[in-house]
């Protein structure tokens, strides 16, 4: 058994490398719905973290998000 700290990014990794062609659905306002796949929502997380890295983020800093 590996000795790992259980982070988002382990998750992540895993559902990418298990499920890079499976379907997330969201649900959007108006029930309007947008699909997209675990390999699709991992290019688009890597492309926020380096936006936030270009703004000056480094690991260990504080980010918040207001989600309506």
């Amino acid at each position: 058994m590996r000795n790992v700290e259980l982070t988002r990014d382990i998750f992540r990794e895993r559902a990418v490398d298990l499920y890079s062609d499976r379907e997330l659905v969201t649900k959007l306002p108006g029930g309007r719905t947008h699909r997209y796949t675990y390999a699709d929502a991992d290019e688009r997380i890597n492309q926020l973290a380096g936006a936030l890295d270009g703004l000056g983020l480094e690991a260990g800093d504080h980010r918040r998000m207001l989600l309506w």
